[in-house]
């Protein structure tokens, strides 16, 4: 939503430069008028002092005893054209009755306009001489008003040990040039600091302006982006944080453009592996088969989507099932692809064929040429005769299964000679290696495939499940039924884990006999 009361940057800036050049302005135009005044004081009163001592200098005690106001009046003319200079306007001499006996511009017809309206001034300099310094207004021929500050001295003539007042002597200076020249000092300051306001307000406008330039581009950029051209790039290039801003920028769009393609072909990877892991599972059996005289339990789980273990059972007659465990080097869509090649092979072979020796001869004959160097295929395949009780088993570098003997309560490890499928193209190493193993179920035996992801589960301090502890379990859950023998196994495993993720693939085939073998 935009807001409607937008102020642009540059105007705020300028606004703020303004206030804080009149403020700054205004202290120093208001110590300067200040500071002038004071030195203006400083300079009348001693224009004054300076007139009144000169007078004083020349002033006989005799002629203001005897009051000879022709001699009194020369001495105060010629004092106030030698004073005119300082602003002094007028020098009166008085005697000790305050009778004007000399002026210079015809006092007599001055008077104070307000005689309870006078101020006096404190000038230490003044004191220490004697003077007094008063401000107040005159009034010349009942007419005109002047401010006048006036320095006045007692006249006195020594009498022995002590001086008797004989009269006093005034000097008036006019305050009309004063307060002008005050005045002037504030027009002064004030035209002087609404000029630099104006100057200060001006050159941070253009400043920020210039400043502000760039940033507008920058929106219009993030504008474009924001509607998705995230091929867009800004083209600014100042040479400073601005144009740092913008490189930055141009990284951000140019990774968004890339974590944007990333992302989908993530999801095309997802959807690629969602649609292996679907064809995955309809490969894999959807349910155990019914032997007779057998209870049959299968688990698979997969590390990742897609994964390289497999199992099987194969219907190959009317009285034989055949049953693979599998486990391709690796994991994810390339085992995924190599044990859908063995699971199709290994279908095809076993037709008709109960020896589980030349079904995984001829499986690996056909498979080794197709393998890449380092990929290989571990299996354990054997077939159930269900009314003989009787298993024939090879062992292609697989892990050997458990095999528990209910009449002996004894583990048995069944481990037949073999190499995995697809370490030896010619096969001619492989058919020597290759070899059976054929025993008989009694009832409550059990037999325990599984892939290396069930003994190699690790936890947290990277130790292994082990064959020892899962031989350990299924002695303990034997008397069981082999959904209930895999669940214990299964609980134990996750026991051991804890929540370390499990990182490889696990597939766990229990074959329990229910009867008796026929005699």
């Amino acid at each position: 939503m935009t807001n409607p009361l937008k102020i642009p940057i540059a105007i705020k800036f300028t606004a703020l430069i303004a206030i804080l050049t009149l403020v700054a302005m205004g202290w120093v135009s208001f110590e300067a008028v200040r500071v002038a005044g004071e030195t203006q004081e400083i300079e009348i009163n001693e224009k004054g002092l300076l007139a009144l001592d000169l007078v004083v200098s020349r002033l006989e005690p005799e002629w203001v005893m005897s009051r000879q106001q022709d001699v009194l009046k020369e001495v105060v003319a010629r004092t106030l054209e030698s004073c005119q200079d300082r602003g002094v306007i007028d020098i009166l001499v008085y005697d000790e009755e305050d009778f004007v006996l000399a002026t210079g511009l015809g006092a007599r017809s001055m008077r104070v306009s307000d005689p309870e309206d006078r101020s006096q001034i404190e000038y230490p300099p003044a004191r220490e001489a004697g003077v007094e310094i008063m401000d107040f207004e005159f009034v010349y021929h009942g007419r005109e008003t002047k401010p006048i500050r006036s320095f006045e001295k007692w006249l006195q003539y020594p009498d022995g040990e002590s001086a008797a007042r004989i009269g006093r002597a005034q000097v008036l200076l006019s305050e009309t040039q004063i307060r002008q020249a005050r005045q002037r000092v504030r027009n002064e300051m004030f035209t002087l600091t609404l000029a630099t306001a104006l100057a200060a307000g001006l050159g941070s406008f253009l400043l920020a302006t210039f400043l502000a330039r760039p940033i507008r581009m920058l929106v219009k950029d993030m504008q474009q982006v924001s509607l998705g051209n995230l091929d867009h790039k800004s083209e600014v290039s100042s040479p400073n944080e601005l144009g740092d801003l913008a490189r930055t920028f141009n990284q951000m769009t140019s990774n968004l453009r890339e974590a944007q393609e990333l992302k989908i072909a993530q999801r095309a990877t997802e959807h690629e592996l969602n649609l292996a892991t679907r064809i995955q599972q309809r490969l894999l059996p959807s349910s155990v088969p019914k032997i007779p005289g057998f209870d049959v339990a299968a688990y698979y789980q997969a590390a990742q989507e897609v994964g390289g273990d497999y199992y099987d059972f194969l219907r190959i007659g009317q009285h034989d099932v055949g049953v693979v465990v599998a486990d391709v080097s690796g994991k994810g869509v390339p085992a995924s692809l190599i044990m859908t090649m063995t699971r199709s092979l290994l279908r095809l072979a076993a037709r008709g064929s109960t020896s589980p020796v030349e079904t995984v001869r001829a499986v690996n004959r056909t498979l080794s040429p197709d393998m890449s160097p380092g990929l290989f295929v571990t299996l354990l395949y054997f077939v159930i005769n269900a009314p003989a009780r009787m298993v024939r088993l090879v062992r292609a570098g697989h892990n050997g299964p458990l095999f528990y003997s209910a009449r002996s309560r004894k583990l048995i490890h069944v481990n037949p000679r073999g190499i995995a499928l697809g370490l030896d193209s010619g096969g001619n190493l492989f058919d020597s290696e290759i070899e059976a193993r054929q025993f008989t179920f009694h009832g409550g035996d059990v037999l325990v495939s599984y892939t290396d992801g069930v003994t190699e589960a690790k936890n947290r301090d990277g130790e292994d499940y082990s064959q020892k502890r899962l031989a350990r379990v299924l002695v303990e859950n034997a008397g069981r039924t082999a959904p209930e023998i895999q669940e214990a196994i299964l609980a134990d495993i996750d026991t051991h884990r804890g929540d370390v993720e499990r990182s490889d693939d696990l597939t766990l085939v229990v074959i329990k006999c229910t009867a008796a073998a026929p005699d």
